[in-house]
Order: structure tokens, then sequence, then C-alpha cells
């Protein structure tokens, strides 16, 4: 997009949205003002469209051009600019977000995230559809703490939301070809259609995309951290009237990948006597038989009603089922050997409505009102194998493969209505408060196929049912203080939580006998935030700041501790914590089309109390949850035109920072990841009549190797002092042409 388009764009005095319950980001600017001026942020995440700056909760807003700029192509990529938040950056599809150390260890059906995300005002399901490609994206919010108000349960750490292009009533055409390094390609494309002129409209999106694997394999495998998927996404607007609209949509994801899952450090074979042979030396290298494999599969349709019953208030009904399944199968040994791997599968269904009530915008009592209802079938089987090369001395005998098979369905069925209201105390003091209401029934069967030959290591169990009951209470009040026309700032206390459930797991033999679905039983968790900030423009809107303190208590935590092969592990509300911190960010205009920003994130959490971790029975109270206490970033652009009418070339550049973490509970420092800098960077030019942008980009620029894990896998090397390392993806880089009409 050129330098002339995106004035065109700043300086529309109106921009028409609709308010479909998911999160609407777009520049807008009034037309009078001088151009050298930030672009005014409209979001939709309390569900009516207002300035950023007027939401009183701590909201990253990335922008479609943003999202061009950066070269940030799914949800995983967001995470180098967001103060206190953290994603994996080794390439997984199974994205575990940290926000403000709050992270969910989800590894089978029983257990919910504390992360909720959405696309198009729909709750995608569970962690393994996180990482959804933003293609057509028109914008993603990130919002951090307990969002239980206006976005349900299981938003304990925040909320991601998702909002792609609804149809238009213009033709237009949009082509994209993309390549680089390990022989990454990517083609996509985007056509919208007019109907019925001011009536109906449609638009469709759909991209391929390839990439060779970056972690080179020794063994008789292919290498790892390969990447091949495809997806379209289709919508159909109809606008009958001024006060009636309807969006049908359509959404399909089909992913084909080589998974990485880490390497054993030392490049050890894991179940050989020591001392155990070096079989893959140094790091992006492993030696694995043709195990690793990667297949998901999400689809989804949704039809979302609006309607405006009387003068100023809006109606909003979303319809939506979706489908999720996915399947990882894994080399578990280290080696070519085969002595220990996994096929996991799991499957999703689900089916939700919300009605939703919003009042006009002038009214000086603001509300938003609905009902919700959430239905999800889940189903798991998780195969864990000992091969033929597997042996423990008169224990386990080498020769045959042996299973073990936890598997399981859930069904949940939640209920819940909501109301979230201010009220305009005066011109510049607004009460805000509400509250959200949610019922839950969850029915699970559980049980555990177990080989004979395994046996002497795991239970069988029998099919056994159970039901959980629970009923939440998560308000949220608070007041906002306009400081004046262009800097707010408010105080809030809000309340999250997450469902219970059942550690849906492999379970070994203990002294006590087989464990019943009973007593693999775990309560909800609860976090209670208090939160400060303070967010505007400044300096004839040359300066922009955002910046929020928080102080959050964290009860009930479900946490999984491990007690080795005679108590198996064990998932329960055993721990508390305390979390405070603070983060911002800022951008500043130093002179048109030069622009500089950053942002600073510093996060204090720790248990307060999480006894007997483990089969010693350590303590960990005191120790810091996952996640670093500091991030930052600092990033430049600079838009110019080129001498001639050339065209425009825009060049951007940001400096990313993450520090320490550990890796476990017990803080022990061979687990710890180090601090990071990288840097990313990109270069776009646009030639003079604008029909096409020419795009060179690079994600890790320096090529800095470091750590995004490091654990200590207690199966494959039980006893040992051997980890288990996910390096983050080297440098990436590559040239993308994309024409436009």
């Amino acid at each position: 997009m050129g330098l002339s388009s995106i004035n065109q764009m700043v300086g529309l005095a109106s921009i028409a949205f609709a308010c479909s319950g998911s999160v609407h980001v777009y520049a807008q600017m009034d037309s009078g003002r001088d151009t050298a001026a930030f672009e005014e942020i409209i979001v939709t995440a309390t569900k009516r469209a207002v300035n950023v700056r007027d939401v009183p909760i701590t909201i990253t807003a990335v922008t479609e051009q943003q999202m061009q700029q950066q070269h940030i192509t799914e949800i995983a990529d967001l995470a180098a600019a967001i103060p206190n938040v953290v994603m994996p950056e080794g390439g997984s599809a199974n994205t575990a977000p940290i926000i403000r150390g709050v992270m969910s260890n989800t590894r089978n059906a029983g257990v919910e995230s504390g992360v909720s995300v959405y696309v198009d005002g729909v709750y995608t399901g569970r962690p393994e559809t996180f990482n959804q490609a933003l293609e057509d994206a028109s914008s993603v919010e990130l919002l951090q703490g307990p969002q239980g108000t206006l976005f349900g349960k299981n938003s304990i750490a925040g909320a991601i939301s998702v909002n792609t292009n609804d149809p238009t009533n213009d033709l237009s055409l949009r082509v994209s070809g993309e390549y680089g390094n390990y022989d990454h390609q990517r083609l996509s494309g985007t056509v919208n259609v007019p109907i019925v002129d001011g009536l109906a409209a449609g638009r469709i999106s759909a991209f391929r995309e390839k990439r060779d694997g970056h972690v080179k394999n020794l063994g008789t495998g292919p290498d790892l951290g390969s990447r091949d998927g495809y997806g379209v996404r289709a919508k159909f607007l109809l606008t009958p009237s001024d006060n009636w609209r309807a969006v049908l949509a359509f959404d399909y994801n089909k992913e084909d990948s080589i998974p990485y899952m880490g390497e054993n450090l030392l490049g050890r074979e894991a179940t050989s006597p020591p001392p155990k042979p070096i079989v893959a030396p140094g790091p992006y290298t492993v030696s694995l038989n043709p195990r690793n494999q990667l297949d998901r599969e999400l689809w989804g349709t949704s039809l979302t009603l609006e309607m405006e019953p009387f003068d100023g208030y809006n109606l909003t009904s979303i319809t939506a089922y979706r489908r999720n399944t996915y399947r990882i199968q894994g080399d578990e040994d280290s080696s070519v050997r085969n002595e220990i791997f996994i096929d996991w599968s799991d499957a999703q269904s689900q089916f939700s409505q919300e009605i939703r009530l919003r009042s006009p915008d002038e009214n000086r009592f603001k509300f938003v009102m609905g009902l919700y209802y959430f239905a999800q079938d889940s189903d798991t089987a998780h195969i864990g194998g000992l091969g033929p090369d597997f042996i423990i001395p008169g224990l386990i005998a080498p020769g045959t493969t042996k299973v073990i098979v936890p598997q399981g369905e859930v069904d949940t069925r939640s209920y819940a209505t909501y109301l979230d209201a201010s009220f305009d105390i005066t011109d510049r003091i607004i009460l805000l408060g509400g509250l959200r209401i949610t019922h839950e029934k969850k029915n699970v069967m559980f049980s555990v196929q177990t080989d004979p030959g395994a046996l002497p290591l795991f239970y069988d169990i029998p099919m056994q049912r159970d039901v959980q009951k629970q009923t939440d209470f998560s308000p949220t009040v608070g007041l906002r203080f306009e400081l004046s026309e262009t800097v707010n700032s408010y105080i809030r206390l809000s309340r999250g939580y997450k469902s219970g459930g059942w550690n849906m797991d492999f379970v070994s033999r203990g002294p006590g006998g087989a464990p019943t679905i009973q007593s693999l039983a775990f309560k909800p968790e609860k976090v209670t935030n208090y939160e400060a900030g303070i967010k505007g423009d400044l300096l004839d809107k040359r300066l922009r700041i955002n910046l929020s303190a928080y102080y959050m208590t964290y009860d009930d935590m479900q946490v999984t501790q491990f007690f080795g092969f005679a108590g198996g592990a064990v998932t329960s509300n055993a721990a508390s914590a305390t979390i405070k911190g603070f983060g911002g960010d800022f951008s500043a205009l130093l002179a048109p089309g030069l622009r500089i920003g950053g942002s600073l994130g510093y996060n204090d959490a720790s248990y307060d109390k999480y006894q007997n971790v483990n089969s010693a029975g350590d303590d960990a109270s005191g120790n810091r949850l996952p996640g670093p206490k500091w991030t930052a970033e600092g990033n430049a652009s600079y838009d110019f035109a080129l001498p001639g009418e050339l065209g425009a070339l825009s060049l951007w550049a940001q400096v990313s920072y993450r520090g320490a973490a550990f890796g476990d509970v017990l803080n022990q420092p061979r687990l710890a990841t180090a601090a990071r800098t990288i840097v990313n960077s990109s270069i776009v030019f646009t030639p003079a009549n604008e029909h096409f942008t020419l795009a060179l980009w690079a994600r890790n620029l320096f090529d800095k190797r470091y750590f995004t894990s490091l654990s200590s896998d207690q199966f494959a090397f039980p006893g040992t002092l051997e980890e288990i390392a996910t390096y983050a993806e080297p440098r990436t880089y590559g040239v993308t042409l994309t024409a436009q009409f």
C-alpha cells in the first residue's frame, strides 16, 4: 500500500463497522488535522466501537497494516512486541501463551486452557486450534488479565480476539506470492465481489504454504520443522435495510507437518545403559526413525445477525459450529532405535449460541447484556508405546511393541448470562461494573488400556464415568477518569476462572492401587486482578502511551506433580500464587513518516504455597512461575517517497528482548532458559501506481541461537540429568510480491 493510499485511509471522517462480537481495529483521523499525527485506533473489545484509549483494560491492538509490515502470518508471531506475553518460538501448532506468568498444562482433554481465542466472535476451542493462520485478518486484539465478564470462562490469563474482513460493495482482487529460505513457499489470494449493489456481497480468501524443515535428522526420517498447509475462508454479507445485516461465514484449515518437539541436549540415546552413545551431536540435529508427524484439521461455520429493534439499540445473534481434529506422532527416545514413541489423537466438535443487546452509545447509562450457550464434545486417545528395543532387565522384556492408551470423552454444557455496564457520574468520571454467571456441567468417560507386557509400569483401568457441576460468579468493578480530551486513566477489579476437570493421562503404578476417575478430578482455579492504567495521546497526537500496573491473587491453581513411577503424575489444586507487575508501550511520531516505539514489561509471579511437588517432597513455595520477569521491545519505521515519482519505500526494524525464565517449578538453574535479544526487519517498495508491493523481510535477522524451553524427561532418561531442549527457529527471510486491483 502506497503513502497516498495510507493518507486517504486515515483521512476518512467516518468508517462503518459491524459490532459482531469480535474485535475490530481500524484507523481514523479527523480530516482537518495535520497528517503528521497518529491515527485513531477504534476497537470493539467491549462490544461497542470506542477509541482504544477509552478501553479500561490492558489491551494491545495489531492492525492489518502492522501485520503486513511485520510479516505476522499466524498468532504465534504476535508476542515479539507485547509486554508480559510469551509464546512458543519453535513453530509448534499447539501454541500455549504465557500471559503474566499464567500458563496451562493442557496435554490432555481433561484440562482446559487459561487463555481463550476467538475468531469473529466465535470461541475456537482447545489449544490445538490456537495458532491459526491470520489470512485476511483485519486486526488482532490481545487482552491481558481475566476477561470473565465479556469473554467468559477459561480466560483467566487473557483473551486473543481475531477479526477478519467482511465483504464490501467494491470489486477487488489481491494475489500474493512469497518465497524464502528453507524453500518456503506461500501463495494467497482474496477476491471481494458485490453481488447486488447495496444488498449482498461475497468475499473469499485462500492460501497454500510449504516449507522444508530446519532441524537436520541424521536418522531414517525426514528433517523436522517442515510445514505443509492450506486454508480457505468465505463470507457472504446481506444488508436488506439500514438497520439489519447478516454475515454467513465458513473457514477451513489443514496442516500436515513434521513437528520439532525438542532434542536431547547432548544428543544421546535414551534407554541404552551408560555410557549412552552420542547419536546426534550439535544443535538443530536429531537422529530419529520416521515417526514424527502432525496432522491438524480445523473448520467451522457461523451466522451473525444484527438489527436495531429500536433507535440506537443493537441486537446481535452469533450461531456457530466448529470441528477440530489433531493428531501428533513422535519419536521420544532420541535415537533410531524403536524404544519410546507417542501417537496422540484428539477431536472436538462444538456448538455455541450468543444473543446480545447493546444500548445506545449516547446514553449516560450504557450496557451490554447477553446470554451464552456452549456445548463441546471432546474425544481423546493418547497412545504411548514401548517399542521392541525398549528393555528394563527383569521388568520389561524386549522384542515386542507394548502400548498404553489413555482414552475417553469429555462432554461440556455451559450456560451463561452477563452484563457489562458503565455510568457517567460526571463528564469525566465513569463508573464501571459487570457480572457473568456461568453454570457448567461436564461428563467424562475414561479408561486406560495397557498391554500385558507394560503392566509392570502402568495400570490397566476399565471404563469409568464421572460428572462435575460448577457455578461461577465473575464480577468486575472500576472507575475511568478522563484526564483530558485525549488521555484516560482507570482502576479496575476483575475476577476470572478456569474450569475444573480430570487428569486423563498415563497412570503409572503406585502402592495404592489403580486410581478411580474421581480421584483424578480437580476443582476450578480462580484469579482476582487489581489493575490501574493510563493511556492516551499527547503532544498534538504525536506521542501515544499505554501504561498499566496490576496485582493478582491466584487461588486453587491446577498443578501437575510427578511422583515417579511409584506414584504417577497427579493434577490437583495444590498451589496458590501472587502475581504483580507493570507493562506499557509508547509510539512517537518524530516527523511525517518517521516513527519510533517500544514496550517494557515487568512480571513478578511466584508461588505462595506449593508443597510436595515430587516424590522427594520438595517445596516450591516462593519459587517463580513460568515466563520471564522482563520483556522489552523497540521499533522504528520510516516511510518516504522516492525521487522521480518512482513510488514509496517503507523501512521497519524491531529489537525484541525476553528475559531469563525457569523451566520447572523447582527453579533449577540447569533448566533455565537464558535471556535473548533478536532483530526483525522489513523493506517494502510500492510503485506510484500502487497496484503491487514488493517486500523483503527477515525474522531473527542475526540468526540468534537460543532455547525456548528446557525440561528433564524422567521417562526417557529416568534418574539422570539429561535435558530436552527446544531451540527457537533460526533466521528466516524471504520476499513477498503482492498485486491488488
